[in-house]
């Protein structure tokens, strides 16, 4: 049985909150006792979102913002830190994938998924450290890809953008562990949220199930509410000796040598 009241009056912040793994942790997190804020630039979901969440405590807000944005982002902190001060949790959900192989990668594509994937957490990082050293710590949560560590065909942007978040996360971590500041990593696999999503709508919903099948050791989809409980494991005091770490929620997939999608003249046989 699930522990309860885990998050118990805990300030949290969520970027990408109304995304499909965001808006599960939101909702997690809610119920486990958490302040929660949710920013993205999707109003109609995260109004929504934020409705749904005041059955477990009223003090929940929505944030309308571009990531993209250095003005918005820097409004957004402000606007954060001024009505709760510095958060507790911290869990950035927020990333975007063009898939291209670089031949092909137009510029406009690659510079939002470098602005939104990876500059935008800078960008976060820097407003919120010093409010959180005053405040004597806090969890930070990225949501990186497991294609941080191992790459991906057709997707050198995705994953390289991922991997400088991977990889400014564990520098993060050892920035600020003297303050009580843990920051750690999750890296999803394929089968999560919008990846499973178009990889569903590319090859179709019995193709992508026997992907799964073959190329995971637990042999099914990957659901958002496993994300998000692994989130809310990181955000807890469950995991108050974990920093600097990368946990792959993927089913098994980093151990299994698998080819995903090819172009055709490849060759389906080497």
């Amino acid at each position: 049985m699930r522990q309860s009241g885990l998050l118990q009056q805990k300030k949290v912040l969520i970027t990408a909150g109304a995304s499909q793994i965001g808006s599960a942790c939101a909702s997690l997190f809610a119920a486990q006792g958490a302040v929660v804020a949710i920013a993205d630039k999707d109003r109609e979901k995260g109004e929504c979102l934020r409705d749904s969440l005041v059955s477990h405590a009223e003090v929940c807000v929505f944030y309308a913002v571009d990531l993209c944005s250095k003005a918005a982002v820097a409004l957004l902190c402000d606007e954060y830190l001024a009505d709760f001060g510095a958060p507790d949790v911290w869990l950035n959900c927020a990333g975007v994938c063009h898939p291209a192989y670089i031949d092909e990668q137009e510029e406009a594509p690659m510079e939002e998924m470098m602005t939104l994937n990876l500059l935008s957490a800078f960008r976060i990082m820097k407003r919120l450290a010093e409010p959180m050293k005053q405040n004597h710590g806090g969890s930070v949560i990225h949501l990186a890809s497991d294609y941080a560590i191992s790459g991906a065909n057709g997707l050198s942007v995705y994953a390289a953008t991922k991997g400088g978040l991977y990889a400014m996360a564990n520098a993060f971590a050892m920035d600020y562990a003297a303050y009580g500041i843990r920051v750690n990593s999750i890296l999803p696999g394929v089968s999560l949220a919008s990846c499973g999503d178009r990889l569903e709508r590319e090859i179709g919903s019995s193709e992508a199930e026997r992907f799964w099948q073959r190329s995971q050791l637990l042999p099914r989809r990957g659901r958002v509410d496993e994300i998000a409980d692994v989130a809310l494991f990181l955000a807890s005091d469950m995991s108050k000796l974990l920093n600097g770490e990368a946990l792959q929620v993927n089913g098994g997939q980093n151990i299994i040598a698998h080819n995903q999608v090819f172009r055709e003249h490849w060759g389906a046989g080497t």
